[in-house]
C-alpha cells in the first residue's frame, strides 16, 4: 500500500531535514494550497531611549556667566542622538542657576546645582558650580 504525500508536505519534510544541516533559517508558511508564505517581513520595533548623558560634565562658571548644556540620548540599538531641544531641563537650585528649555543655564549666585535633562521618563544629570568672579587686577 503506497501513501501519497502532497507537494507542500514533501517540501516541509525536505526543508526540516536540510535546514539544520545547512544552518539556514527558513520560514515556511502554514497556509494550505499554493502560495504559503507568511512570517517575518514586519517592521522591527523602534529603538527605545535607555539613558541620557548631559555635557559638559561638572562645569564651573563664574557668577554672571551662562553655560550651554547638551543632552545626548542613547538608544537600545546602540545609536545615540542629541535630544537637547526635546528634553525637559531642570535646575535643582534656581537660587544658584536657572535653565531654559534649550539647556542654557544662567548663573544667579555662588553655589552648586544639579542640572537634569529628562525625556520619556529617562533622565541624566550633571552638577554645575558657580564661583565668584576672580580678581583680575587691582589698581591703587
Amino acid at each position: 500500500m503506497s501513501q501519497r504525500i502532497s507537494k507542500t508536505s514533501y517540501l516541509r519534510i525536505l526543508l526540516t531535514a536540510i535546514v539544520p544541516i545547512l544552518g539556514v533559517v527558513a520560514i515556511v508558511g502554514s497556509g494550505g494550497g499554493s502560495g504559503g508564505g507568511g512570517g517575518g517581513g514586519g517592521t522591527p520595533p523602534a529603538p527605545t531611549l535607555t539613558s541620557i548623558a548631559v555635557s559638559p560634565a561638572t562645569p564651573t562658571i563664574v557668577l554672571g556667566n551662562n553655560q550651554q548644556f547638551v543632552a545626548t540620548g542613547r538608544y537600545s540599538d546602540g545609536s545615540s542622538q542629541v535630544v537637547t531641544a526635546t528634553a525637559t531641563w531642570v535646575s535643582s537650585d534656581v537660587g544658584v542657576a536657572t535653565i531654559d528649555a534649550s539647556g542654557l543655564a544662567a548663573s544667579v549666585s555662588q553655589g552648586t546645582t544639579d542640572i537634569t535633562a529628562t525625556l520619556n521618563a529617562v533622565s541624566g544629570s550633571t552638577t554645575l558650580t558657580v564661583d565668584a568672579a576672580a580678581l583680575a587686577s587691582l589698581s591703587v
